[in-house]
């Protein structure tokens, strides 16, 4: 029973949050053009807003970099309603 809820415990809690590359770097583009943030912004704060993205590799982690530091300095209250969600879930 023990393995059981190791298992479910290793599935549920620690899978990365899968993305397609391509969506990926499309973000990752589209971020660069200050235009189009409405676009894109939205679904990056529920991506971040989704716990599953802080369990990815590093190398993934630095694909998300640009975009995370483009949403937090064009909307300065990004972050702050981050750290809100952050410290509520725990």
């Amino acid at each position: 029973m023990l393995s059981y809820y190791r298992h479910v415990l290793k599935v549920t809690c620690f899978r990365p949050l899968d993305i397609d590359p391509t969506v990926l770097a499309m973000i990752r583009e589209m971020a660069k053009i200050p235009a189009t943030i409405k676009a894109w912004k939205t679904p990056v704060i529920e991506i971040l807003n989704d716990n599953r993205l802080f369990n990815c590799s590093p190398d993934s982690a630095r694909q998300w970099s640009p975009i995370v530091r483009t949403l937090f300095e064009t909307d300065k209250a990004a972050f702050p309603e981050l750290l809100g969600i952050i410290f509520f879930q725990s």
